[in-house]
């Protein structure tokens, strides 16, 4: 009896090695942490430093990555505005065409054979004269002054105001203070004077009572609907009768390398 009791005791008594390692430690750390505090924070420090690096290290990566997706879309943008600007210019005048064909199915005793002349830009401003530029066809193409030169799409530019043996000069129709008549596109055929004011742009005054929207195509008069300039402006006063209309020429002298001059003569 005596040994059984023994034995029951000896087991009540015995506490599990892992539950007394457990208690050793904890009591540790917290001594150690009011004796040595700073020890303490330098080891939390090094075990968290390599996880603050990895961490920083993706950050930095996403960061790069998301300034080459910029740049790259911003590049897209870019020449997608281009893209649909040549778009526009095509359908406006796919429009202004369609338009004229049906006006002129009353005019058939009408015709005009016009002959054109492939050209290459020489100088341009600031080289030659101010809203001049020289192309290399003369007297030798049998250009003459007078003949009207187009840039890509057949937007006019301008005319040829000397010739010389395989030399032309051709003034832009915004020289400043050049007029020419002009006419506005779609239903209200209302026809003007755009006045040049340099470097592709031109200034139209005009009745308020007609109505301009920015954007507007603005053709040149005549038989054929070319744009000369779009609207980019419009400029109202409430006590002028008339309304400033700022327009620019769709295409860039700068950006010109080749041209064509078109030669009329009546049949």
């Amino acid at each position: 009896m005596r040994q059984t009791y023994l034995q029951h005791s000896k087991r009540r008594k015995k506490i599990p090695f892992g539950i007394i390692a457990a208690v050793v430690v904890a009591l540790g750390a917290v001594g150690w942490h009011y004796l040595f505090p700073q020890s303490l924070s330098e080891v939390t420090q090094g075990i968290a430093r390599p996880l603050l690096t990895l961490q920083a290290s993706v950050s930095s990566s996403g960061f790069i990555g998301a300034i080459k997706s910029k740049v790259l879309l911003e590049q897209e943008v870019a020449a997608l505005k281009q893209e649909n600007e040549r778009l526009r210019l095509s359908l406006i005048r796919s429009t202004l065409l369609e338009t004229e064909n049906k006006e002129l199915r009353s005019f058939l005793n009408r015709s005009e054979a016009r002959e054109r002349v492939l050209a290459a830009v020489l100088t341009r401003p600031p080289q030659s004269r101010y809203d001049t530029f020289t192309i290399d066809v003369g007297s030798n193409r049998a250009v003459s002054v007078g003949d009207v030169v187009l840039g890509p799409g057949e937007v006019p530019l301008g005319t040829i105001i000397e010739v010389f043996g395989s030399l032309s000069l051709v003034e832009l129709y915004s020289s400043p203070g050049r007029v020419t008549d002009v006419r506005l596109s779609g239903a209200k055929e209302a026809t003007a004077q755009a006045r040049g004011r340099g470097l592709g742009n031109f200034v139209i005054e005009m009745p308020r009572a007609v109505a301009v929207s920015v954007g507007e195509p603005i053709v040149l008069s005549g038989i054929t609907s070319r744009v000369l300039g779009i609207v980019g402006a419009v400029e109202v006063k409430e006590t002028d009768p008339f309304q400033s209309v700022f327009l620019s020429s769709p295409l860039s002298m700068f950006s010109l390398r080749f041209v064509e001059v078109e030669r009329t003569r009546a049949l």
